[in-house]
């Protein structure tokens, strides 16, 4: 990528006359059978470079179009004989573009081989499908209007949290989740910028009668900063879901886990420079031992890949067996051993210990601030729900109507023992349903549950009952019928005696 050729030669990489430098700098006289000699400069527009095995790849490089099919063989086979790869030749790419009308989809495919310098051939393929006209049916217009309301959020909230850093100043980013709302903030808009840029692109191609000497740039333009868009809207979800977390803060677990978390921060550092030092060693040790037979340690990166592999399980052992039959299984048995037994039990301990530690920081400081409002919160809910359950019990009650409720008549005074006044101890008797009152019944009714109370009691017919209610005149005749009675009932000084239909 760095040490590139840019020059530009003629017909079977020749270097041209001087007096031509200019015209070829210029890109001016050149014919079609020159162009393939001929450096083209990559486009500013492109977002990424095309990644590879051995590298990098920018979007220049010495171009040759093979828009006509007839005439395809014939310059394939001038380049072929031309030498137009050669040994000086790292990679060659060919890009075409497909197109799906009935599902409005795009796919921009490269095949790319790069030669390795003891003529080693790597080919990788990479086929990226997008959808470049985004607004051609109705619910591409609920989308974008989606889309609108999320860019008015964005703004809202990007002011707020500017707001909040002038206010706060340096204090504003010394609490985690301040940080967490400002990346927000940023992906969003950034998300915001590329959404529109390759919106741009998509316009400025698709005009009527555009010419453009490159059209398969464009598109490749365009899917380029489509990848971009992707891989800001992934980060964007992911912060925005972690966010979540300070919602569930109210429960006792995840808050735990995050104080857990921020106890262990310094020790796991240190554990993390241990397993550093640890991985690097076993890491090299594969490199060495295997690198020239297995295509898994064939680089240092591929082969912390499939050590992080192994570690999870995921490991060929007769390939390992088959480079090397004493080193290779002694290598992989040590390294298992060492990482599944010592290091993760290390990195649980750690764990295990800052775990008791804030609980026993929970059993002296009691409850925090985040499980009292929570605990506040379900109190009042329950409340609400009973407060609901006993309003729904009255309309019930009250809802009975008078043809369903059982009728109490008085008009019979048969049952009932007669009253004296002899200015001794009276009895006085409360007939209910035609039987006495037994004040040694542990299941003791006052007068309204069993008159208006009884629904799921018989009710074959409508009966009366009759009960004589009577003013006393003495005390002792005041007590007994507070006894007999399960409410105290006042009466008009004049009224002797009260007979009463329910």
């Amino acid at each position: 990528m760095w040490d590139k050729d840019e020059e530009s030669y003629d017909v079977g990489w020749l270097i041209p006359d001087a007096a031509d430098d200019g015209n070829l700098s210029i890109g001016v006289n050149t014919s079609a059978k020159l162009s393939p000699w001929r450096y083209s400069q990559p486009s500013l527009k492109a977002a990424v470079p095309h990644p590879g095995k051995h590298g990098f790849y920018e979007g220049g490089g010495y171009l040759s179009e093979l828009t006509d099919v007839t005439e395809m063989n014939l310059t394939l086979s001038e380049l072929e004989a031309s030498g137009w790869i050669d040994h000086k030749t790292r990679a060659v790419f060919i890009e075409f573009i497909v197109y799906n009308p009935n599902c409005n989809l795009f796919s921009v495919v490269v095949l790319l081989a790069e030669f390795t310098a003891w003529g080693k051939v790597d080919t990788s393929v990479k086929a990226t499908t997008v959808r470049l006209y985004m607004y051609t049916t109705t619910w591409s217009y609920i989308v974008l209007g989606f889309q609108i309301i999320f860019v008015l959020i964005t703004f809202y909230y990007f002011f707020k949290e500017m707001r909040k850093v002038l206010l706060l100043g340096s204090g504003y980013f010394k609490m985690f989740w301040n940080v967490v709302d400002l990346c927000v903030c940023m992906l969003s808009l950034a998300e915001i910028g590329v959404t529109l840029y390759t919106s741009y692109l998509l316009v400025d191609f698709n005009r009527p009668h555009h010419k453009t000497t490159q059209p398969y740039s464009k598109y490749h333009q365009a899917t380029s900063w489509y990848t971009i868009n992707t891989y800001v809207l992934g980060c964007l979800v992911c912060l925005a879901t972690l966010k979540l977390l300070k919602l569930c803060l109210f429960n006792k677990f995840v808050e735990r886990g995050a104080k857990v978390t921020k106890m262990a921060a310094r020790p796991l550092c240190g554990f993390m420079l241990i397993f550093a030092i640890v991985f690097s060693s076993f890491t090299m040790l594969a490199f060495l031992l295997l690198g020239a037979s297995l295509e898994g340690y064939s680089s240092y990166i591929s082969t912390m890949q499939t050590m992080l592999q192994m570690m999870l399980g995921s490991f060929d052992y007769y390939r390992v067996e088959g480079a090397h039959w004493i080193l290779g299984p002694t290598m992989l048995f040590a390294f298992l051993f060492f990482f599944n037994f010592i290091i993760i039990l290390m990195f649980l301990a750690i764990l295990d210990e800052a775990y008791h530690s804030v609980k026993g920081e929970e059993r002296l400081n009691g409850k925090s601030m985040n499980r009292k409002i929570a605990d506040l919160a379900y109190k009042r809910l329950e409340n609400l729900l009973k407060t609901r359950n006993s309003s729904n019990d009255s309309k019930c009650i009250q809802g009975v109507s008078d043809t369903e409720e059982e009728k109490c008549d008085f008009s019979t005074l048969d049952n009932i023992a007669p009253l004296s006044r002899n200015g001794g101890e009276q009895q006085a008797e409360e007939v209910i349903y035609g039987k006495p009152h037994d004040e040694s019944s542990h299941k003791r009714r006052s007068f309204f549950d069993l008159v208006c109370g009884r629904r799921s009691e018989k009710r074959s017919s409508n009966y009366e009952i009759r009960l004589l209610h009577y003013r006393p005149t003495s005390d002792v005749e005041a007590r007994d019928c507070a006894t007999c009675s399960d409410r105290y009932l006042e009466y008009a000084p004049e009224q002797t005696s009260t007979e009463t239909r329910l």
